[in-house]
């Protein structure tokens, strides 16, 4: 399955709920996105059905493996996305103690490729319309975690290895 973590900004709305700010930008050379594999993915997924994972497995994947995750809310809950499209059938808002009051990201678990892709679309063109905020984007199979790019690189990936570990 193929996954990516994504250099992203996010929105200053969403900083105020969690995502932070940053003056620095990962530059689009650091994504490991393959656009066509991606689209070959979605194209198996929609073949075999989507739901496989579950924003409270990926919570315990990162509890597990010793990862900052500080309080849990329903990121459903009216404000809690922030002005991303509410397109995902459940969510998590996770805090990361590490990077200070109120700041971490969101799990989002999808019933389809094709909101997902929406999703990440969104978090990518958002990225891609201004250098002062980013958020770490990872994406595998149904699930898309968003978190706050203030976050060090090294650090997102050890959520990625952590997302891709569950069975």
């Amino acid at each position: 399955m193929k996954y990516a973590v994504v250099p992203l900004l996010a929105l200053t709305v969403l900083s105020a709920i969690g995502c932070g700010t940053s003056d620095s930008a990962v530059s689009k050379s650091e994504s490991n996105i393959d656009a066509g594999a991606f689209q070959k993915d979605l194209e198996e997924k929609r073949k075999v059905g989507f739901e496989k994972f579950t924003p409270d497995q990926v919570i315990s994947a990162f509890k597990k493996d010793g990862l900052g995750v500080g309080k849990t809310s329903d990121a459903k809950d009216e404000g809690a996305g922030g002005l991303a499209p509410d397109l995902a059938i459940s969510g998590t808002r996770f805090l990361i103690p590490s990077l200070g009051e109120d700041s971490g990201g969101r799990i989002w678990s999808f019933s389809n490729p094709e909101d997902l892709e929406k999703m990440r679309k969104y978090y990518t063109e958002l990225g891609e319309s201004s250098a002062m905020l980013k958020s770490w984007v990872i994406v595998r199979e149904n699930i898309l975690v968003q978190i706050n790019g203030v976050l060090p690189k090294e650090k997102a990936k050890k959520y990625e290895g952590s997302l891709n570990s569950i069975k």
